[in-house]
């Protein structure tokens, strides 16, 4: 293929060493620099598949336990994976660390076979890899099966762009992008929408002189081949999950005007999350990190990374920037390739919104943002080629040059010690939850079948950083039913002990509240009296209250005051938490 400048060779000499070994000291001061010492979070409780009695592996323990979404390869991965490192999860935190870093080296290899500069393909592959609101795949071990399909889509992107560019011909090929993509939607459905981006990709990569029509039949047996791989899942979906429940047929989107207001739902909560979402990430990690590297090892590390960075911006500053031919031909091949690939960038990151739209109810996470992230980092890295080519014979040049140099060093590192106040708040966050579940279990070692302990207040936040966002965010083993129930369970080395939700997102989840009882609206616990309404009927007298203060220490409640709408209060005083001993007041207000 015939490049747009001559000297073919500066392709392949990319940044050198010393870029090699700055990415790579991002890389662990974000993501390993705790070495793996994160814990347990939010879904890895539900994930577990030990004996909570014995602590045993339960290897006869069902490998499928679908609620909605049909991913096989997600739930195969994640039964094994807890099986094998339970008790020594940090080997799972790192593998995640590095089946990000991996995603992060694969874009690079992308942006350079999309004939990025060396400079610019660095610049989009450190955006992705440090894009502050990813603490939460990275840092999330059952998120890993976000991360894990989002690195093999971008490989597939790899193999899209050698099938453009070397005219490879064969019916295995197409075969291969059939199930390579059923693959990946077996992980996460969301980075497979990337291939709507797959047109662009082709003609980005395609060679100079190959005819439009030639082309345009070659896309359309790769869009064919990928999409009867997405349709093939499809079908699997709606036709195995129950119609009511996520994933199944009655939760898409059936009408234009409900796609509408779900694109605009979307729109807001995308500007959200790159506006005040993505300043609150990186302002509260920066923060928070503070605490870890206001010590002599801390100032050592960053004193390190930053020779490192003089390292890199010596060798940014003396890689070459070929200018743009002076050839009619290669000068328009050039930019019209510069163009598919920005627009490659722009599809990716719109399409990747795709399968949240088609879902009804699909809330936007920070993961979600995960797959988005891919089209964003291809959009910078083809606008810093733009910007550095463009200018290349501008007599500021030199200045130009080293300026786009300092700043992408020190986004990256300042973006890097965000992350690592990620880490530190996730680890924070683990350690105070089994500080809170060893305090119960101090004072509850003996209480009788179908205790139900709930958490009335958490006033806990895992960061320091004043950003309500970031502090909050994580929230602890009571912020969901599916990880408050194993938590306990595990903890009191008991099945017949129950929990109660609460999270700084969701109000409190008991409702009917009077002097007997409440109903827990979510599904009942086991040999409980199921309300009329649904859900479990829970008595006082089989409670435990509690409430958890901002310094992540648990309180129980021994006295309720429950105000009727008349104004007047009863008191109720659960026995079981009466029994421990001194505790401490809280006013409920009745639902009747």
């Amino acid at each position: 293929m015939a490049l747009s400048y001559p000297a073919r060779h500066n392709l392949r000499q990319h940044l050198g060493l010393p870029a090699a070994i700055f990415a790579f000291a991002l890389w662990w001061l974000a993501f390993a620099y705790l070495r793996g010492d994160l814990g347990l979070y939010s879904d890895d409780w539900a994930a577990h598949v030990t004996d909570p009695v014995t602590g045993a592996a339960r290897w006869d323990s069902p490998v499928f336990l679908r609620n909605y979404f049909w991913r096989p390869a997600l739930q195969i991965f994640l039964h094994y994976a807890f099986l094998l490192c339970w008790h020594q999860l940090w080997v799972l935190h790192l593998l995640n660390a590095v089946a990000h870093g991996v995603a992060a080296a694969l874009l690079y290899r992308l942006l350079r076979r999309l004939d990025l500069i060396p400079h610019a393909a660095f610049a989009g592959a450190m955006v992705f890899m440090l894009l502050p609101f990813h603490y939460e795949v990275v840092f999330w071990t059952t998120a890993m099966t976000t991360g894990i399909p989002a690195g093999l889509t971008i490989a597939l992107c790899l193999i899209v762009a050698r099938y453009a560019r070397e005219h490879v011909r064969s019916l295995k090929l197409h075969i291969f992008f059939a199930l390579f993509t059923f693959f990946i939607m077996c992980w996460y459905e969301q980075p497979a929408a990337l291939v709507g981006a797959f047109p662009f990709l082709y003609m980005a990569a395609r060679p100079a002189h190959e005819k439009f029509l030639r082309s345009l039949a070659r896309i359309t047996a790769l869009l064919a081949s990928c999409g009867v791989g997405m349709a093939v899942y499809v079908a699997c979906i709606v036709t195995t999950a129950p119609p009511t429940v996520r994933g199944g047929s009655q939760s898409l989107i059936s009408s234009p005007a409900e796609a509408i207001d779900r694109v605009r739902i979307i729109f807001k909560s995308a500007q959200w999350h790159f506006t005040s979402k993505l300043a609150d990430s990186l302002i509260g990690g920066l923060h928070t990190a503070w605490s870890l590297l206001n010590s002599p090892t801390g100032a050592a590390t960053i004193a390190c990374i930053g020779i490192v960075g003089g390292l890199f911006l010596s060798r940014w500053q003396h890689a070459p920037v070929p200018p743009m031919s002076a050839a009619a031909p290669a000068r328009r091949a050039a930019q019209a390739r510069w163009l598919w690939t920005l627009l490659f960038g722009v599809t990716a990151f719109t399409a990747a919104w795709g399968p949240i739209v088609v879902i009804r109810n699909q809330i936007i996470e920070a993961r979600t943002c995960y797959a988005v992230g891919i089209g964003l980092a291809v959009v910078v890295a083809a606008l810093v080629h733009g910007l550095l080519r463009s200018t290349r014979r501008f007599y500021a040049w030199p200045a130009l040059h080293a300026a786009a140099g300092i700043c992408v060093a020190l986004a990256s590192m300042l973006a890097a010690v965000s992350m690592l106040g990620a880490q530190a708040s996730m680890q924070n966050r683990a350690r105070t939850d089994a500080r809170q579940l060893g305090q119960l279990a101090a004072a509850f070692s003996k209480v009788p079948p179908g205790t139900v302990f709930v958490p009335l207040e958490d006033s806990f936040a895992a960061g320091s950083s004043g950003r309500a966002f970031f502090d909050r965010v994580l929230f602890g083993w009571t912020g969901a039913s599916w990880s408050a129930v194993p938590a306990l369970q595990i903890t009191f080395h008991r099945t017949d002990v129950f929990a109660t939700a609460i999270n700084p997102w969701i109000p409190l989840l008991i409702e009917d509240i009077d002097a007997q009882g409440f109903r827990y609206p979510l599904d009942p616990f086991r040999n409980m009296p199921v309300h009329p309404k649904g859900g479990a009927q829970v008595a006082w007298s089989n409670t435990i209250p509690f409430t958890i203060d901002r310094a992540g220490n648990v309180h129980i409640v021994t006295r309720l005051l429950i105000r009727a709408k008349d104004g007047r209060e009863t008191v109720v005083e659960p026995p079981l938490a009466k029994a421990a001993g001194a505790g401490r007041d809280f006013r409920l207000a009745a639902s009747r």
